[in-house]
């Protein structure tokens, strides 16, 4: 049974360290999706992070005109559930659907507009993934239980990126869990990061 997953990330590394928690096992009908940071930031030596990466899912719609980027609401979503990302008069707007919906536990969102648009797809307002859609297609995916580790040398600044440019260092399997610790360490004769964790219940304050 899939639940919300209480995350803390705790740094025994020497010195402070740019990391990112991020999701990319992702099962979809599209090519060239990119994922996001869902957590990213710089951690130092002692110190502790704290996020909640919840069960429930938002989608928007997106698309850069221009060089103007337009984004839709975000909308609560659900697995076998369809949505709608449809030109409301003259702006790009996202609905629920009365598209055929899937039973698969998957989600479409469809594009009913005429040009391609971008699938956008988070979770608690920060983005999982962006996937490009064609009109009259749809976007039909679910997302897997599962959370990578990667600790960069540069701040990517971009929201979506190629998780091939990307080392991860660990993959972690929740399913079934509520709580989660990382443990980011360092081996001192190679200099390697190490991630250890563990999915013993912690203190939420």
């Amino acid at each position: 049974m899939s639940m919300d997953l209480n995350i803390r990330v705790i740094s025994n590394l020497k010195n402070t360290e740019y990391f990112m928690l991020y999701q990319q096992d992702i099962n979809l009908n599209v090519k060239n999706f990119k994922v996001g940071a869902w957590e990213k930031g710089h951690i130092a030596p002692g110190a502790q992070f704290s996020s909640l990466l919840p069960l429930s899912i938002q989608t928007q719609g997106r698309v850069t005109q221009n060089g103007t980027i337009y984004k839709t609401k975000s909308i609560e979503t659900e697995y076998n559930h369809s949505y709608e990302i449809y030109m409301n008069q003259e702006g790009l707007d996202i609905q629920a659907s009365t598209l055929t919906a899937p039973t698969d536990n998957t989600m479409n969102v469809y594009n009913t507009t005429d040009s391609i648009v971008d699938g956008i797809i988070l979770k608690d307002s920060k983005p999982l993934f962006s996937a490009p859609v064609r009109p009259g297609n749809k976007l039909n995916f679910n997302i897997k239980p599962s959370i990578y580790v990667a600790i960069s040398d540069y701040f990517i600044q971009q929201e979506f990126f190629d998780a091939a440019t990307l080392s991860p260092l660990t993959k972690i399997n929740y399913e079934g869990q509520s709580y989660l610790t990382i443990i980011l360490g360092e081996n001192v004769g190679t200099g390697r990061f190490t991630v250890d964790y563990n999915f013993d219940a912690f203190d939420l304050d």
